[in-house]
């Protein structure tokens, strides 16, 4: 198979030394070599979503030598106060697609998250986390058992996520994501707040039967235009007001927690709504459709704020299938621009500005024409396969997204952006697919397929020139990795915390004489960390798990001796 090699399980382990004896010891062997492990032992915080697994001894094997000579061991017994961390991030994965002198397939994925849900007794709450919209919109990430969640391979810009759970209320909060930056999710459902409000029309009047979306909740105003959320989490929370006829309004609203906003503090005003006619007359490949997106003007700082209020990632994109037309209902009454895409072909313009004046619909006619395109085909032994996902992207996905947006430095951490960077789309039943080439945004450029459900991978480097390909599926043969560090000889149980790309994984107390094993790892070069209290053990050290390797770490006393 292009672009991926098949990969092999491995099983590393680690030996964590005393001053004594410091050198460590990491080896890595195929599945095939592996020793069974022996069942799973829950001694410590239950398991939730995580995937991580300890291999428990026998009982006979949990009785050791203390210094008062051979006594029996309590598995989950332990002084020791504070956990072993260890952070495990991928830095390259092994078969991924990676150009010469161009970023990996992936690479501009390096905003970090990290945060706890809380439910309404204090207590850590097993959650979703899913990205709605924004550059990572349909990411899920799942909470460790404790309310503990992470990433660290997000795409940087503003994001909207849902937070869903079994013991929790629910929130929907906007995240400013940053490359190489951590940003923070934290929630708690304790000490909830009341909130009052009202909807009025730009005359002052009342608007009833709006729906106003607070932190995921919902209500409806009544008759006079008031709200009420009876309890409402604390936090930054977004704020959504709809009702047909008026453009709709979006804002964040901080929420003091055990407060009550009283009415007459809280007032939404709703505009009437504009209709735009939108066409496109010449009927270059009109088996597909255009992409229309409907972007805030990027001026001064009171237009970005004005513009902010109107969620305009809800309208975007929107289709159209050349030599049609299609009309888009409700936009706010003001200056904004138009980008439309299209596989095969440019708008001309490439950007329309567009100035809504209230109860004035507008009639716009935008015009493409034949531009560089990619072709190919999908295929399995020759025959072509129907149904596919084919994806055409750049190196970094951002980048690409403000070259065609013509955006300045920093307009995508303050409005919804998706990818634009990325193009998908589906195979017809002949396997032919088409995009536009973009060889003016990046020469290289990274073309993924994979069949419905998941049932063959293709992969290919596009370089200046390419036009027509072929992807010949593969089957999608992914033996994922182990890692495994053994400790020496300990009389109790260690607590430990494992995170894995960011996110946390599930872990009992690690008893005495079994060693820590983390599932699930995609082979290639790891950066590993890990601590204990406030002393570093490794700090960033690179492992390829591939060939065997040797490591040193000390473990201090007190992770021993308690």
């Amino acid at each position: 198979m292009q672009g991926m090699n098949r990969r092999q399980g491995i099983l590393v382990a680690v030996l964590l030394a005393l001053a004594g004896a410091l050198a460590a010891v990491v080896s890595s062997v195929s599945d095939d070599e592996q020793p069974t492990p022996a069942p799973l032992v829950q001694t410590g915080r239950p398991s939730g979503g995580g995937s991580s697994l300890l291999a428990a001894p026998a009982a006979e094997e949990l009785r050791g030598a203390a210094r008062g000579g051979d006594v029996a061991v309590d598995p989950g017994a332990t002084t020791v106060a504070f956990p072993l961390e260890v952070e495990l991030e991928l830095v390259r994965a092994a078969g991924l697609l990676d150009a010469e002198n161009a970023p990996g397939l992936g690479s501009g994925a390096s905003a970090r998250l990290r945060g706890r849900i809380n439910d309404a007794a204090g207590r850590g709450a097993p959650c979703r986390v899913t990205f709605v919209a924004g550059p990572n919109a349909g990411r899920v990430l799942e909470s460790a058992a404790d309310g503990l969640l992470g990433a660290s391979d997000l795409y940087p810009g503003l994001s909207i996520v849902e937070v869903t759970g079994a013991t929790i209320p629910g929130a929907m909060r906007e995240l400013r994501l940053r490359n190489g930056k951590q940003a923070l999710l934290n929630i708690g459902f304790g000490r909830p707040a009341a909130v009052y409000g009202q909807v009025i029309d730009r005359g002052g009047e009342p608007v009833g039967d709006a729906e106003v979306t607070m932190d995921g909740r919902r209500a409806q105003s009544d008759e006079r235009g008031f709200f009420h959320f009876p309890q409402m989490a604390s936090g930054q929370v977004l704020v959504f007001v709809r009702k047909p006829g008026y453009a709709a309004y979006r804002e964040t609203y901080n929420v003091t927690a055990g407060q009550t906003i009283p009415r007459g503090r809280l007032r939404y005003t709703l505009e009437r709504g504009v209709n735009l006619k939108v066409t496109i007359p010449e009927r270059i490949g009109a088996t597909q459709s255009a992409q229309l997106y409907l972007m805030p003007q990027f001026g001064g700082q009171s237009a970005r704020q004005r513009q902010r209020s109107f969620p305009w990632y809800t309208v975007s994109p929107v289709s159209i299938f050349p030599g049609s037309t299609v009309t888009i209902d409700d936009l706010p009454p003001d200056r904004f621009q138009a980008l439309l895409f299209h596989a095969g072909a440019r708008a001309v313009p490439v950007k329309t500005e567009v100035n809504l004046s209230s109860g004035k619909a507008l009639h716009l006619v935008l015009h493409i024409e034949p531009a560089p395109s990619v072709r190919g085909v999908v295929q399995r032994s020759g025959r072509p396969v129907g149904g596919a996902l084919v994806t055409l992207e750049l190196p970094d996905r951002a980048k690409g997204t403000q070259w065609l947006l013509k955006m300045p430095p920093g307009v995508h951490e303050t409005h919804v952006f998706g990818n634009l960077g990325v193009q998908s789309a589906l195979t017809g039943s002949d396997g032919r697919f088409e995009f536009s080439a973009n060889e003016a945004l990046s020469g290289v450029r990274y073309l993924t397929a994979s069949a419905p459900r998941g049932q063959g991978w293709a992969g290919r480097v596009l370089r200046p020139g390419d036009t027509e390909v072929v992807l010949e599926l593969e089957d999608p043969t992914v033996e994922l990795a182990s890692l495994e560090i053994e400790t020496q000889e300990r009389h109790q149980a260690l607590p430990v915390e494992v995170w894995v790309n960011g996110e946390p994984r599930d872990l009992p107390l690690l008893p005495p004489g079994v060693p820590l094993r983390i599932e699930d790892l995609q082979p290639g070069v790891w950066k590993i960390s890990s601590r204990w209290h406030r002393e570093v053990l490794w700090d960033e050290r690179e492992l390829e798990i591939d060939d065997e390797t040797e490591w040193e770490l000390v473990l201090p006393a007190g992770a021993i001796e308690g």
